[in-house]
């Protein structure tokens, strides 16, 4: 059968479509658009109208895509922004209405379990127990397992889009900007209290993705180069300080960083850094495959 999966987050719609059947799967097309849905949203805020054009709009061209594949079902799910607008669910309604699409608004908990599903299957390699990390634009969700069992799965209010709209007002960020969104986040990441063990770390989605297209300075995203490469912790620190330190239109120029992640990456670079450096994890490996490729897998075990 062929299955679309569809992942609405706070910044990023996200597409993937495959066949698949209950032991296979191969990927035919993937896409990515930044739709800013989270764009000034406070918790039980209204989801801001032109953050609503936009996901509209890149929804119908995505439809478009989605047709063009002959796709017998689509998979579809919401995430933080969704949990956190008041208006989230009228919204899903409206979505559903104009293009026939199902939106589910998962829990966090469910976000992170399946994010970790499809990195369980993707780095079944993996000899320490996996602490896998996905920043997302309104929430960072974290969890720790085995190949077979998750041992702990926390979903914490941190994010690149919310905590740059929040804290950051200068160009570029200042050390008290800096500061502040450092102790944000020791503050989020001190709430998980883990046993001392040797972790293998797992960074999942854009975030990390983008962090390691700078660190080759890629001019075209290559998910081969990209998926299942590393990023080694003195390479994290060293782009967490230069992207901090520079200017948006410095950032623009970069090469492997997309015009429309520029001015959030330094954030998503600094909580990159701290959970490097709150969990001792030497190095992350990279993956591309998350919370879409998550739900994909979980609905090839519903075909057994």
């Amino acid at each position: 059968m062929r299955v679309a999966s569809l992942d609405l987050g706070t910044n990023t719609l996200l597409l993937t479509i495959v066949d698949l059947d209950q032991s296979s799967l191969k990927l035919l097309y993937e896409e990515a658009v930044i739709v800013r849905l989270g764009q000034d949203l406070e918790n039980g805020g209204l989801l801001h109208s032109d953050a609503k054009k936009r996901c509209l709009r890149a929804l119908e061209n995505t439809l478009t895509i989605i047709n063009s594949y002959d796709v017998t079902e689509i998979v579809a799910v919401g995430t933080a922004a969704l949990r956190k607008a008041s208006d989230g669910d009228q919204f899903v309604s409206e979505i559903s209405e104009r293009y026939n699409i199902a939106f589910e608004i998962i829990s966090g908990r469910d976000e992170a379990r399946l994010t970790f599903k499809s990195t369980q299957i993707e780095f079944s390699e993996a000899e320490n127990e996996l602490l896998m990390f996905d920043i997302g634009g309104g929430s960072t969700e974290i969890v720790t397992g085995d190949l077979s069992v998750i041992s702990s799965m926390t979903s914490l209010p941190i994010g690149t889009v919310d905590l740059t709209e929040q804290f950051v007002s200068h160009d570029p960020m200042i050390v008290s900007e800096l500061t502040t969104i450092q102790d944000r986040i020791a503050d989020a990441l001190n709430e998980i209290s883990l046993h001392e063990r040797a972790f293998e770390g797992v960074g999942v989605a854009g975030t990390i993705t983008t962090l390691k297209a700078i660190s080759l300075r890629m001019s075209d995203y290559n998910h081969a180069l990209i998926h299942k490469s590393v990023l080694m912790r003195d390479e994290i620190d060293k782009l967490a300080h230069r992207l901090t330190s520079m200017t948006l239109k410095e950032r623009l120029r970069m090469k492997g960083l997309p015009e429309r992640r520029a001015d959030i990456i330094h954030v998503g670079a600094v909580i990159t850094q701290a959970i490097v450096q709150r969990f001792g994890l030497s190095e992350i490996h990279v993956s591309d495959r998350g919370l879409r490729w998550g739900v994909l897998y979980d609905r090839m075990e519903t075909l057994r």
